[in-house]
Order: structure tokens, then sequence, then C-alpha cells
């Protein structure tokens, strides 16, 4: 049975010779090889282990599954090496060294993939610190951890995040955007207001390029007053953004389950409300537990979600509604009453809407 795929195998050995031995390229097609083209003499003169050309390899890498019929080849010239390929089995254990050659470089071409993959994977997770780090300077950042938020008997998971410990002042915002909004009241230290929603999503984006993080929205165009045109939002991106406002609540909380986070203390210690005139300098009334300054009052803030009533069923990073008519707004101003600052009082107002009572601050995504 074996007797007729010799045929076969002797064409095959053929072809792995001219892979092995440049001198039989030279034989036109259709000419008959010499007989002692296998011989002792001949293999001797190129035994000098030639590696094939680059217009082999591949046909090499075909033929390296056939390497396998060497055992079989090997048995039937241990009973009966009359066969006229025996006395060229080494042809195949050269080409056994040159596959096995081919599958480690093979294996080091994978392993080099894979390095090169892991230092990038590492040197972006080291740029990605690095522009955490050039922002933190800029504004500091509290990260808030993995928590829940019961809104009655609706329970809103939220992931790790980061907030800005302040309010967006004057300083920082000019330093980003190169001018500021028309203010009534002006210093470094103070609150920006007068902003837009759209506004406060250039400025997110234009803080991300500065400190060299990804930007998490994307626009078509600017229309009037800063309209962003077919504006969508990556929050799997680590980029600059407004807070959500179930993120907002959990920062504004900062673990507490009363009305304000100051509890029953006097709010005048913690929160700038009530007021004439305003706004003022940031972080000079008390933190809550979390370390977050003026959540209530001083300027109203910004969040990132559409207004619309809450689900009724446990959601996790709720984010509000994909479109709606009005922005939602949280932790009061400096001219309203205390009723305003408290922990799940909602405001809404078209995102056009400026006011020099409102501002923001930042979130970043863990």
């Amino acid at each position: 049975m074996f007797q007729k795929k010799l045929p076969l195998l002797w064409s095959f050995l053929m072809v792995a010779s001219c892979l092995l031995f440049p001198a039989c390229s030279s034989v036109a097609d259709g000419e008959e090889i010499d007989d002692d083209f296998f011989s002792s003499s001949s293999r001797a003169k190129s035994s000098s282990s030639v590696i094939p050309s680059s217009s082999s390899v591949q046909e090499l890498v075909d033929v390296c599954e056939l390497v396998s019929v060497r055992d079989s080849l090997m048995s039937v010239c241990d009973s009966d090496s009359s066969f006229e390929f025996c006395d060229s089995l080494e042809i195949l254990d050269s080409l056994k060294v040159y596959c096995d050659s081919l599958a480690v470089l093979d294996s080091m071409a994978i392993a080099d993939s894979i390095a090169k993959a892991d230092s990038l994977a590492i040197l972006d997770s080291l740029n990605k610190k690095d522009a955490l780090a050039r922002l933190d300077s800029l504004t500091k950042l509290v990260w808030i951890p993995k928590t829940k938020l019961n809104r009655g008997s609706v329970v809103f998971g939220v992931d790790s995040f980061a907030i800005s410990k302040i309010e967006v002042t004057q300083s920082l915002y000019e330093s980003v955007m190169g001018e500021l909004p028309k203010m009534d009241k002006l210093g470094d230290s103070i609150a920006v207001a007068n902003v837009n929603w759209y506004d406060a999503v250039l400025f997110c984006n234009a803080l991300s390029k500065k400190v060299g993080l990804d930007t998490a929205y994307v626009y078509e165009g600017v229309g009037e007053s800063r309209y962003l045109k077919n504006l969508a939002l990556d929050y799997d991106v680590r980029a600059v953004r407004l807070p959500t406002e179930t993120e907002w609540e959990i920062a504004y909380r900062g673990g507490t389950t009363s009305t304000y986070y100051w509890d029953v203390y006097p709010a005048s210690k913690y929160a700038y409300y009530a007021q004439t005139s305003g706004p003022v300098k940031v972080g000079q009334y008390l933190p809550n537990a979390f370390g977050l300054l003026d959540m209530g009052g001083n300027v109203a803030e910004w969040t990132n979600d559409w207004y619309d009533a809450y689900p009724t069923r446990a959601t996790e990073n709720y984010r509000g509604p994909d479109e709606g008519v009005y922005r939602v707004i949280r932790g009061g101003g400096w001219s309203d009453k205390v009723s305003a600052l408290a922990s799940a009082e909602r405001n809404k107002k078209d995102p056009l809407y400026q006011s020099q009572m409102l501002g923001f601050r930042i979130s970043v995504a863990r």
C-alpha cells in the first residue's frame, strides 16, 4: 500500500531539494534531473546549509507540514534500503531544521509583538497618570469610591470617579480658554460664572487637551452662542467632563443621608447663600466629609444630564435620558435661599442659559 504512494513522496523530495539547494532551480521545466543530483558528492557541495531565498520562504512554510512523513520514510528504509529516495533522507533532516527554525522565529515574532503591545499599554498608562497629575496640579481632584445612592426605594450605583475639590475659578477658566465670560466680579480665585452648558463642555475638552488626556465630547461644529452640533459623549474614555447628576449628588452628600451635608450645623459656616452679590472666592467655607468645598451655594453648578424624572428601577451609572430640553443644575447659588442648597434639590435650565449665579466643576472617570 505504501509503495503506491512512492511517486508522490519522490515528488515531495524533489520540491524539498529545490528549496534547500538552489542548483536545482537551473533545471528547465520538464527536464529530468540527474540521478547523481542527490549523490553524497552533490550534497557535500551544497552542505553549507543554504538558507532559502525570501521568495521560497512561504513555500517552505507550506512544506513544513509534510515533514512528519520523515518517520514513515525512515521505517520503510530501515526495512528495505533499496528505494532510491532512501539515500536522500538527509534532505528531510535539513528541512526539519529549517522548519524548527521557522517555528522559533515565529514564536519570537509573536513574543516581540506581545512585548511591544505591553510596552505601549504601559506607556499609555504612564502618560495618563502624568496627565492626571498635571490636571490635579491645576485643580485638585478628589477620588470618590464606587458607591450607591438611594432615591426613595430606588438604588443608583455609580462607579468610582474623580471630581474637582473646588468650582472652576476665573483664573483656571481664562488660562484654558484664553478669555473670561462677562463677569460682575473679577478675581483669580472667584468662581467663574455666566457660562452656558456648552461653554462648560468646551472648557472640559480644552482642559483635557491641555493636560494630555483624551476628549470626552465629540461634535460636528460650533453654532451661535457656542451651541454644539450633533454632540455626543464618550463616558468610557478617561477625560475631563461635567459630572452626571448622580455623581454630583453622591459627591455633595459625602456619605451622609441628611437634607444638607452639614446636617444640623449652621449653614452659614458651609455655604455662601442668600446674598445680594456674588460669586466670591472659592474654598472660604467648611468642606463636606469628602473634602469638597462649596458644594452648596456660591455658584449653582451645571451637570451633564438632561432633565427628566428618575427611573423607577435600580440603575447602574445612570446618566440621564438621551435627549431633552433642559440640563440639570445642582447646588444652589449665592442669591438662593438655603432650601435650594438641599442634597436632593434639582433645578433645570436651557443649555444656552447664562447667569452670574451659574458655574460648574469638573469630573473624570476612574
